[in-house]
Parts: C-alpha cells; structure tokens; sequence
C-alpha cells in the first residue's frame, strides 16, 4: 500500500528565485522583506520528505529524499503560497518529514506506513526500533555519549 503526505511549500518562488541566482540565471533580484530573503538565500528551506535506510556507525540516519510531484493549481499569483508537494510514501518504510507551518516556523517529524497505508507519527526510539535492532542500541548509545558530552 501507498500513503500520501501533502505539504505547502511555502516561499516557493523565493526559493526558484534563489535557484537562479545560484545558477546565474536572475538578471534582477527584486527587493524583499527579510523573512523572504532567507528563502532566497538558504536552499534548506523547503519542505522535503526522507525515507529512512538505516543509522551509520556514528548514530546518525541515513537518508533517501523522496522526490515531490509539485501542483500549482492553488498557488496565489506571487507563488508564495498554495503550491504543493505531494510525497508518495510505501508501506513498511520509515519517514522523516519536514513541514514548512509558516514563513518562520518548521516541524520535523517522524512517520512510519502501515500496511493498510495510513501513515501515523512515531517517536525517535520506535524509528531506530523499526530501522533494525542492533543499530538502533548502537545509535542510542550514541545518543546517550552525545548527551552526556554535552553537560
């Protein structure tokens, strides 16, 4: 089975904006408020979904970013708002998504498909539960060492 998750990608013409400043392909930037600016300026803001291929030796996630299908039906006449990527999600996987709320504010989250194809938010500790067993002690481990370093 298959799950869906839609996000708004909000900013999305700041971001196509910085794409072509990057690539040299803007010939005028327009003045923008700040917080547009740093869509402009910062690739990282964008919504994005990742399936989760395990955790390496250090304790970190491996991730494989799944690509979005982008609709534009909604979208307002400035691109700011009311584009969409929708992310196709298969049962069994584990996901990390990042969800654009507003201009300012993310959220990151964690979601595992089911086999009737609902995707349901989970914890931290059931992701590295579900990635497998005996990585999952090694990178709370890791996490557990980071912590204690970090008093």
């Amino acid at each position: 089975m298959i799950a869906t998750i839609r996000l708004e990608a909000i900013g999305d013409s700041c971001v196509a904006l910085g794409d072509a400043l990057r690539k040299n392909k803007a010939v005028r930037v327009p003045r923008l408020p700040a917080y547009k600016q740093a869509f402009v300026f910062d690739p990282g803001r964008r919504p994005w979904v990742a399936r989760l291929t395990g955790v390496d030796r250090n304790g970190n996630l491996r991730r494989a970013f799944v690509d979005p299908n982008k609709d534009y039906r909604e979208a307002k006449k400035s691109g700011d708002h009311g584009v969409y990527c929708t992310f196709v999600l298969r049962s069994g996987n584990v996901y990390e998504v990042h969800e654009l709320i507003n201009w300012t504010k993310r959220r990151r989250f964690f979601c595992f498909v089911d086999a009737n194809g609902d995707a349901k938010e989970i914890e931290l500790q059931e992701v590295l539960t579900r990635l497998s067993p005996l990585a999952a002690r090694g990178a709370m481990q890791g996490i557990i060492d980071q912590a204690a370093g970090a008093k």
